[in-house]
């Protein structure tokens, strides 16, 4: 990352340089699509060393990441290399643990409550997957944001109200039947 770049100081954490500033300070891009572009190079290297490019698939690859420094310093070009990051700190365990806490709260929280919507789209809008990961990081810091199948508590309480539902509908719950079979 440039050292020299005036806003340098105004991105600070790992999480302000992938989703940007709070919605009402946003800044131009030059300097932040300096840092992005020098973050989304160490992602090509990691990627080349964890995967290699031996195949005419990982050669397309990396041709397409090669792009993304090239992409327009406006906000569009902006929020391409911050949805990429992002989708890679969900996938790349190499890439999260350099985003250290952030990058594991932005994959284990965020990701897997935005990402599907991303992808329904087919990672047209990403200027939508990056502002959704700005206001779910800011309206709800530490909050599961519907995870909570990941809980072992919650999982088996949902696993019980499962058994419930379904001896309702098959006919109700007999408790004579449930002993008798445990006496056999």
């Amino acid at each position: 990352m440039s050292e020299s770049s005036e806003s340098s100081d105004e991105i600070s954490s790992a999480r302000q340089l992938l989703l940007g500033p709070p919605i009402c300070r946003r800044v131009r891009g030059d300097a932040i699509c300096e840092q992005l572009d020098h973050l989304i190079r160490r992602l090509i290297a990691t990627l080349l060393v964890t995967y290699g490019n031996a195949t005419e698939d990982l050669k397309v690859v990396f041709s397409e990441l090669d792009a993304y420094p090239s992409l327009p310093t406006n906000a569009a070009g902006i929020a391409s290399r911050r949805a990429l990051l992002l989708y890679a700190i969900h996938h790349e365990p190499e890439v999260t643990q350099h985003f250290g806490d952030d990058g594991a709260d932005i994959r284990d929280r965020i990701m897997p409550f935005l990402e599907p919507h991303f992808l329904r789209h087919c990672a047209q809008y990403p200027d939508s997957l990056v502002r959704g990961a700005l206001i779910m990081t800011q309206l709800f810091p530490n909050e599961r944001l519907g995870n909570w199948p990941n809980d072992p508590f919650l999982a088996r309480h949902a696993e019980v109200n499962g058994r419930i539902a379904r001896a309702m509908a098959s006919g109700g719950i007999n408790e004579d039947e449930d002993e008798d079979e445990d006496e056999e």
